[in-house]
Parts: structure tokens; C-alpha cells; sequence
């Protein structure tokens, strides 16, 4: 219900934006043209906008929303192990699994083609629910054939994940949510890094994985802790990996208080929308997408796999990224 709201107040904005346009639009043609000839080219500029505005929008919902993008990219350290040389990372985000309920089989589609790039380890970067934790229930058996290969699977948790969205819930009853969340993670096999972290050793060297809870930026909630997830005996010279929802933390926390070589994140979804390489996401978020460093730090923000506020993703497919660790 909240979603057909939110897209009718889109339509209706639309609609208003469009109806002021056509008025700029005429007045300037009729500057320049006899009424007749301006009515002609206002009708056939109009048909022309709405048949771009239907296509786009049938081919962003029907074709862009399920169509997978596997993205190859390659981080390079001196800090990486010799052993650890290509050492393949799958970066998942955003699921928002709900937005699949009309095509439940796209799930399967991109377990298959997370299991067909090999990864060595599959890291989710929050938000698997938009609403509340039942709207995984369906899709525990696809997202179950991740771990059951073996392959290890770690998950944090962003924004949506917390029901704070499910405004009808009394405190309590939130916290009960998130714990179904937290139990359904288990039972499908992944690993939750509630601002915590984990080893992972290739004879005697290692690397770290470790995860915060949500730390957004207001009005967005804040649940992790990095310090928390970093105590305990670490070499400082060891490569880690962290994953944080939002990207705004790397920018915030992680950059000026940490020695972490790679944050990835997710949240922005590149807002749904790219045209020609451009995004409004830019006027949000400065690491709104893809690859950024500073110095020898790095962040890769994932745009995402499902869908929030409205089914549409235009000129931004789900994502799947594949990143490489490339001793240097």
C-alpha cells in the first residue's frame, strides 16, 4: 500500500512538473510561431515526451530491474599476502527482496550468477528486507544455495533491516523482528558481523572480514560500532575488509580513525536513475557508486539489487560485483 502511495505522489508530481513544462514550452513557441503552428508542434512534442516517458519506464521495470550486472574490478595492495593473490570477492547489496515478488524466480538468477564467478567468499552489505523480516521467508531456500557450496557468506545489516520502517510496531515488537531477521540468517548458513569480525587463513597468512551494524548519516539510525568491531588482537599490518552499509561512514569514521584497505557499501542504489553516466545520487552521496580511494584505502559502493519507493531502476542493473585482491 505505502509503495502504490509513494508512486501515485511520483505520477502526481510528474504530471504537475509536466504541465508546467508544456506551458514554458508553448509560450516560447508562440513567440516565435502563429497560434496553429505552435499547437502542432506542442501536441507533437508532447506525444513525443509521454511515448519516452512509457517506454523508458516499461523498459526500466520490465527489462533494466532484471538484468544482471557483474562488475570485475581489481584491488591492489602491498598489504595483501602473497597466498591471497587473487583471492575473488563476490559484493552483494541491497536486495530488497520484496521487489521480486513478481518474478521470485530472479532470485535463483542471481544466486546462479554469484556461483558461476567462483568468489572465494560472498560479502552482503545490508538491507536483504525493505519492510519487516518476513518478507524473506520465501526466498530462504534460494538464498540458502550460497552457503550450502561452501563458499562462506557474510552479512550486515543496513537501514531497512531493523523494521524502523514498519511504523506500527512498538518498540518490542521491532526488536522481535530484527531477531527472526537474525535467526532466518542463520538458518540459511551466512555469517552476521554484528560489529564483529573474522580470520580468514590461507596457511600462515590471513586476512580480515569484519562488519558494523548501520551507521548512517541522519536521519538514517545508527547501531554499529567500528571500535567494537575492531578490538581484540589485530596486527595493524594486516589487510582488512569491512563492510558498513552506508558509504557516508567511510568519509566519517573509517577514513580518519582506521588502517581498514577496503569498505563496501551499498544504500544508494544510484537512486534507481542514470542517464548518460549522471545521477542525482551525486547531489547526496560524493561515493555514490563504483570504485573510490584515498591513498591506499579504498571504498566500493554495489548500487544495489532490488528496489525501493517504486519497481523501476533506469540505466542502473542489479549489481554483482566480483572484486579481486591483487598482492602489489
Amino acid at each position: 500500500m505505502q509503495r502504490i502511495i509513494f508512486v501515485g505522489i511520483l505520477v502526481l508530481i510528474l504530471i504537475i512538473i509536466g504541465a508546467i513544462i508544456d506551458q514554458i514550452f508553448y509560450r516560447i513557441m508562440r513567440l516565435i510561431f502563429e497560434k496553429h503552428t505552435a499547437n502542432v508542434i506542442r501536441l507533437w512534442t508532447f506525444c513525443a515526451v509521454i511515448t519516452i516517458i512509457v517506454v523508458s519506464t516499461l523498459y526500466a521495470h520490465y527489462i533494466t530491474r532484471l538484468s544482471i550486472q557483474v562488475n570485475n574490478i581489481e584491488i591492489a595492495s602491498t598489504r595483501v599476502p602473497k597466498s591471497f593473490d587473487g583471492f575473488r570477492i563476490a559484493h552483494i547489496s541491497d536486495f530488497h527482496i520484496d521487489s521480486f515478488d513478481d518474478h521470485k524466480e530472479f532470485v535463483d538468477e542471481i544466486v546462479n550468477s554469484i556461483l558461476d564467478e567462483q568468489p572465494d567468499i560472498v560479502c552482503f552489505s545490508g538491507d536483504i528486507v525493505t519492510m519487516r523480516s518476513a518478507q524473506l521467508i520465501p526466498y530462504r531456500k534460494s538464498l540458502a544455495r550460497l552457503a550450502s557450496t561452501g563458499i562462506p557468506v557474510y552479512f550486515v545489516m543496513g537501514n531497512h533491516d531493523y523494521a524502523d520502517y514498519a511504523w506500527r510496531l512498538d518498540e518490542a515488537r521491532k526488536i522481535q523482528d530484527r531477531d527472526s531477521l537474525r535467526l532466518m540468517i542463520k538458518e540459511i548458513g551466512w555469517q552476521q558481523l554484528d560489529n564483529t569480525k573474522n580470520a580468514i587463513c590461507r596457511g600462515a597468512d590471513s586476512i580480515i572480514i569484519a562488519g558494523v551494524e548501520n551507521i548512517g548519516e541522519p536521519p538514517f539510525s545508527v547501531y554499529g560500532d567500528l571500535s567494537k568491531a575492531m578490538e581484540g588482537d589485530l596486527n595493524p599490518e594486516t589487510f582488512t575488509v569491512l563492510l558498513s552499509h552506508n558509504p557516508t561512514h567511510w568519509r566519517s569514521e573509517v577514513l580518519p580513525a582506521s588502517g581498514i584497505d577496503l569498505m563496501l557499501a551499498g544504500h544508494t542504489h544510484a537512486m534507481q536513475f542514470r542517464v548518460f553516466g549522471w545521477s542525482p545520487s551525486k547531489w547526496k552521496y560524493p561515493d555514490y557508486e563504483g570504485l573510490h580511494t584515498e591513498g591506499n584505502q579504498y571504498l566500493y559502493v554495489n548500487t544495489g539489487l532490488g528496489c525501493t519507493g517504486f519497481p523501476f531502476r533506469y540505466g542502473v542493473k542489479p549489481e554483482v560485483t566480483i572484486l579481486s585482491l591483487k598482492a602489489s
